[in-house]
């Protein structure tokens, strides 16, 4: 996520980087687009993912009003 939110990459871009295969970023992006918390945008054929920023802003949320309901 770090990586997305500096440079946004297509998954082989981030594959070369990482010790996984594209097969295994690829699925870890379409979870995480699932999640609201990356999009992608085509630039020609390929698939430039980004952080979604809003995405972060309502999982913040969601974990705020989690610690919240568990303090004593």
């Amino acid at each position: 996520m770090q990586r997305l939110a500096q440079n946004p990459s297509t998954a082989g871009e981030l594959a070369q980087e990482l010790p996984v295969t594209r097969t295994a970023v690829v699925q870890h992006l379409k979870r995480l687009e699932e999640a609201d918390l990356v999009h992608a945008t085509f630039d020609g054929k390929r698939r430039v993912y980004r952080v979604n920023a809003r995405g972060f802003g309502s999982l913040a949320g969601w974990i705020g009003r989690v610690i919240r309901s568990a303090a004593p």
